[in-house]
């Protein structure tokens, strides 16, 4: 799979288990595809992927870290990441 392939697959879900109702609402709860959004690396090895996401190369992105950064200390957040299936 090449990187524009896994661009497309890349899928991030996000849960703030505990934290300020602002944080909640800017995160929400939405599954996204986020490898067109953000810069994204992609690194393999021995039957594994690493991913290295540039959370500072998206504006909403940032603003996001800027509100989770102030309050991280009475954050709690499940995120999961997954590669998308697809069928051709």
């Amino acid at each position: 799979m090449d990187t524009n392939e896994r661009n497309k697959r890349l899928k991030v879900i996000p849960r703030v288990v505990d934290g300020p109702w602002i944080v909640k609402r800017a995160i929400g709860e939405t599954p996204a595809i986020i490898g067109t959004k953000i810069d994204t690396e992609y690194y393999n090895g021995y039957r594994y992927m690493e991913a290295s996401i540039d959370v500072y190369s998206s504006s909403l992105a940032r603003h996001i870290v800027s509100l989770v950064t102030d309050t991280a200390k009475k954050l709690v957040i499940d995120i999961g990441f997954v590669i998308e299936g697809q069928t051709d």
